[in-house]
């Protein structure tokens, strides 16, 4: 398995990453290739022994042309997870995705030492 590296992480008993991905692009072709880089980068780290939270929070394109590609890469992306430790989080999600982890953060600082 490759080594990746994210910016966006928390721990909390175990590793949560959070992932931005940008799927705002030229053209169909760079979000196809952008969602198939990111469907192998998913089941290489689904092999993963280390327990971790991924959040793959995918970003609508500007381009209302390209929405129709946008919602097959979260549906290819979102049939693809096979490890209940990744997440595909769309845009309009984002908002009650971030209350969670806000919660789940005020949690685990209020049951820390």
């Amino acid at each position: 398995m490759r080594r990746y590296q994210f910016n966006y992480a928390w721990q909390n008993n175990r590793s949560h990453i959070v992932a931005p991905v940008s799927l705002d692009a030229e053209d169909k072709d760079s979000v196809a290739d952008k969602t198939t880089r990111w469907a192998g980068q998913i089941m290489d780290l689904e092999r993963s022994d280390e327990d971790f939270s991924l959040h793959v929070v995918l970003g609508e394109p500007t381009k209302q042309k390209l929405l129709s590609e946008y919602e097959s890469a979260v549906e290819f992306l979102t049939a693809g997870v096979k490890c209940e430790r990744i997440h595909i989080v769309p845009q309009a999600s984002v908002p009650e995705f971030a209350d969670r982890v806000i919660t789940e953060i005020k949690l685990h600082l209020s049951a820390s030492p």
